[in-house]
């Protein structure tokens, strides 16, 4: 069971998609002002954030924003603001799919399970002595935890949530690493050694694929 938070002020549209999610067999929490999302949010521990924009208190762009700087969950982002601008603020701040409102919480299922499918956020991975757990946002090698800066994991997480796939590196730039990092990609090369050699004989599962970028192949 994906466990969502959301993060919406009005009691009636809150009400409507906290059920309307719930029987599609989410667990989902709930938060109605921009502090109590924020915190939330930044707390971590959920699979997916659906957030508005306009909130009490706080705007839901300060709450993306904070969030991307910790964390890659996956945003959806609902709002009764029209027009382009507010598409490309949310989408530029990090968000990853954008739903008008008025909306169809079918609609929106729908657009949770393609994000969640996209990354597996919820399974371990493991292979040879090697457990990561993408919720926990850990690594650990034969029982022992390994220490990895935010963007090494990032990167392991990207590459071990899509299997026995090319992945580019201008892709792991784009989707692994914060956009203010001012990652290039050969940055990508030099996290990703640092990565190989903490995971040691492991490591190998790391592959790098000529003229493309990498491939997560576990034996």
């Amino acid at each position: 069971m994906a466990h969502l938070l959301l993060v919406e002020d009005d009691p009636g549209i809150a009400e409507s998609t906290v059920l309307g999610l719930r029987r599609a067999g989410f667990s989902v929490d709930h938060a109605s002002t921009g502090p109590a999302g924020m915190e939330r949010a930044l707390a971590g521990g959920h699979d997916l954030v659906v957030l508005d924009l306009n909130l009490p208190e706080l705007s839901g762009y300060t709450i993306l924003e904070a969030l991307r700087a910790r964390s890659r969950v996956p945003v959806v982002v609902i709002t009764a603001r029209t027009g382009l601008d507010p598409r490309l603020k949310s989408f530029a701040l990090g968000a990853d799919d954008l739903l008008p409102k008025p909306f169809w919480v079918e609609e929106l299922v729908l657009r949770i399970q393609r994000r969640l499918e996209d990354v597996d956020v919820r399974k371990r991975v493991r292979w040879a002595d090697v457990v990561v757990d993408p919720a926990a946002r850990e690594v650990t090698v034969a029982g022992e935890p390994v220490a990895m800066t935010p963007s090494e994991l990032d990167l392991l997480l990207y590459l071990v949530g899509r299997p026995n796939r090319a992945v580019s590196r201008a892709q792991l730039v784009e989707h692994a690493l914060p956009e203010d990092s001012g990652a290039l990609e050969r940055t990508v090369d030099s996290h990703l050694a640092r990565v190989r050699k903490k995971l040691g004989d492991a490591g190998s599962a790391i592959q790098t694929v000529f003229r493309v970028g990498y491939r997560f192949t576990p034996p």
